[in-house]
């Protein structure tokens, strides 16, 4: 469905392109509406959205459109630091606490997400709330 490139600009800026081929449009656009309305907070453990474009490509019967966005890279994902094997349950209270403060980074991302305020020209603004 999508194919991942990892792209690293001279300041060693590393940014992902997933590409949606032209039958996927409407998952490219579910996805894209979903990043757009992200606010790109640091504070918050969320992917950034970069930007999108598409692309033609081919001639004749074989013409095609690719649909890419341009987003942030991660290190990791949650499913990848949980199958970790060497990703050990915190014994020491140090460990403990650490690990319930990286899981409540999770919550606060989801809730970044389910609290969404977009503001408007005229001054007010929308809340979608999940």
């Amino acid at each position: 469905m999508y194919a991942f490139l990892v792209l690293t600009t001279p300041q060693c800026y590393q940014m992902v392109l997933k590409t949606y081929s032209g039958k996927h449009e409407s998952a490219y656009d579910s996805e894209k509406k979903a990043f757009s309305g992200l606010k790109l907070n640091k504070s918050v453990p969320i992917v950034g959205y970069l930007g999108c474009y598409t692309h033609e490509y081919g001639e004749g019967p074989d013409a095609g459109k690719t649909y890419n966005l341009l987003l942030e890279w991660g290190e990791r994902d949650l499913y990848e630091a949980w199958e970790d094997e060497k990703n050990v349950p915190p014994v020491r209270a140090e460990e403990i606490i650490l690990f319930w403060k990286s899981l409540f980074e999770i919550a606060d991302a989801i809730r970044h997400i389910h609290n969404l305020e977009v503001r408007r020209v005229k001054g007010k603004s929308l809340m979608f709330n999940g």
